[in-house]
């Protein structure tokens, strides 16, 4: 897992729990990447691993909080983690919030702002494996008494929002519900594939309905475009047709979380457009 630190990490034994989902706790001995993060906490089950970990202001107080990222796994050999959380010790309270963010297998953590108050969240993207060669990935916010999603693991297929379906003459009508915009794609050069599983015949005429539907996070890159400290995130993903392998488009896109909801700054199209050219958007 790629992070921006690596440090010590410092053991953290629960005292008591609160309803808001924070613990207190003291101090207890040192752990390094790999360990078995042994401590008793609220929300924490199975065997759980340090993937990494950062210390760094979350909380927005000036003072350096821990940051440890803990994966659930049966084995240390295992690649795989089922469960992975993010573990934040309060640099001066020394309170602890547990926030899960989903499982996979070895990732990036990035920590930066994100909504523009100027106070770093946390970042995770971990591989999620699958045929499609998605990404699972989480933003959290912990400057308040309790974390906040800016954006939830299994969330990512919906920061492109379409409408779809297939149209006579091996073509594909989307709608970007997002920004607004339809266009008409070419799918012609599918058409033998379509004229064999029967959605369309020899003369382009379409045979069965096909709603097409966009698929999960390919990849999620974090960047300060403009320069003014808050962080974008450039990532792509496919639109499908019939099933999950038939990609018919990808889309690459960057997108900015603003007034608590995400907003596609800049896209773009790689499947040939036939009609309403969208070949690249920009957010006026």
């Amino acid at each position: 897992m790629r992070v921006t630190m690596y440090k010590t990490i410092v053991g953290l034994a629960a005292a008591a729990v609160l309803s808001t989902g924070v613990v207190y706790a003291n101090t207890s001995p040192a752990y390094k990447v790999g360990d078995v993060f042994k401590e008793q906490i609220k929300g924490l089950t199975g065997t759980n691993y340090v993937m990494e970990q950062q210390e760094i202001d979350v909380t927005g107080d000036n003072i350096d909080d821990n940051i440890i990222i803990l994966g659930q796994k049966e084995t240390k050999e295992d690649v795989y983690h089922s469960k992975v959380n993010i573990l934040v010790k309060d640099g001066k309270t020394k309170s602890l919030k547990l926030v899960p963010v989903g499982g996979g297998y070895d990732g990036t953590v990035k920590i930066g702002d994100f909504d523009g108050n100027h106070i770093n969240d946390v970042a995770i993207s971990l591989q999620n494996g699958g045929s499609g060669g998605t990404v699972n990935s989480s933003v959290v916010s912990f400057d308040g008494a309790n974390p906040k999603y800016i954006l939830k693991d299994g969330e990512g297929h919906e920061l492109v929002k379409i409408k779809g379906k297939y149209i006579d003459d091996f073509k594909a009508e989307i709608e970007f519900l997002n920004i607004k915009k339809t266009i008409v794609l070419d799918l012609s050069a599918k058409k033998d594939q379509y004229i064999e599983s029967e959605i369309y015949d020899k003369d382009g005429k379409l045979l069965k309905e096909v709603e097409p539907w966009t698929d999960g996070l390919k990849t999620f890159n974090l960047v300060d475009l403009n320069g003014d400290e808050t962080l974008e995130v450039m990532t792509s993903t496919s639109i499908c047709g019939d099933s999950h392998v038939d990609r018919i488009s990808r889309v690459d896109l960057t997108m900015q979380y603003l007034d608590g909801k995400w907003d596609i700054k800049k896209m773009s199209v790689s499947q040939p457009i036939i009609e309403n050219p969208l070949k690249s958007y920009n957010q006026k």
